[in-house]
């Protein structure tokens, strides 16, 4: 197994993560949203058997917290702090229930 940065040559359309909301995002925004630098989107792939083919994926957002939005911080910084934030996950549901993967590069 393998996660690498989100290609044309991934095969989005073939995921279905059992929720629509995710699955869709993965087949039809991921790429664009990437394109324009809005996100990055990870892919877990099998090189054994599919290169390919996506197991399962995640997508990380920067974004910016306010001071205020922290509770019981003192204000340190008097600015918003950079975060990255984990804005989607999935699992195509081929591969769902298998316990956990270990990554080896």
């Amino acid at each position: 197994m393998l996660i690498e940065p989100l290609t044309r040559a991934h095969q989005r359309k073939l995921v279905d993560c059992g929720d629509e909301e995710v699955t869709r995002f993965l087949r039809e925004k991921s790429w664009q949203d990437q394109e324009r630098d809005l996100s990055r989107t990870l892919v877990l792939v099998d090189v054994k058997t599919d290169a390919q083919r996506i197991v399962g994926y995640h997508t990380l957002v920067m974004t910016q917290v306010r001071q205020e939005e922290i509770p019981h911080d003192k204000p340190l910084i008097k600015r918003a702090i950079p975060v990255i934030l984990l804005g989607q996950i999935g699992i195509d549901l081929t591969f769902q229930g298998q316990g956990g993967f270990i990554v080896n590069g």
